[in-house]
């Protein structure tokens, strides 16, 4: 998030500092969603698509909640709201974590040997990201 801020007028550090919040949600839900699922089914396993997006949007909703109930500025969430899959249009500190997020989980792909990079690079691509950038990323990485 830090690097893609400066190139477009945002704080890079609020920039920065948005990301490392924007997981503590998911941070938060994640074993008490298993625990509660677990009682009824004992045999899942947090892989589904559906127990996937509900993470996803609760823990983006619980991440804007910490955020407010730390004082946090209202910048940061405001645009830990706007990373919900719901929403079709972000700009500023939204775009850029929106983007950074996306950077991050397709760099983590490769890191992994889950996807080919011309698999990750037509992702990257159809999200409107620079695969130039990506790949660099990717280098450092690996580095």
């Amino acid at each position: 998030a830090r690097h893609l801020a400066g190139a477009v007028g945002i704080d890079p550090f609020a920039a920065y500092f948005t990301g490392l919040v924007h997981d503590i949600g998911k941070i938060a839900i994640f074993r008490v969603l298993v625990d509660q699922i677990r009682k009824t089914d004992p045999d899942f396993k947090p892989t589904s698509h559906l127990f996937k997006m509900a993470l996803t949007e609760s823990s983006i909703t619980l991440s804007a909640a910490i955020c407010r109930e730390w004082g946090l500025p209202n910048e940061v969430c405001v645009s830990l709201d706007a990373q919900k899959p719901s929403v079709t249009s972000r700009s500023g500190m939204d775009l850029v974590l929106y983007q950074a997020n996306l950077y991050s989980e397709l760099v983590m792909v490769r890191a992994a040997g889950l996807s080919d990079l011309v698999t990750i690079k037509s992702a990257a691509r159809a999200r409107g990201l620079d695969t130039n950038q990506l790949v660099e990323w990717m280098k450092e990485a690996e580095a």
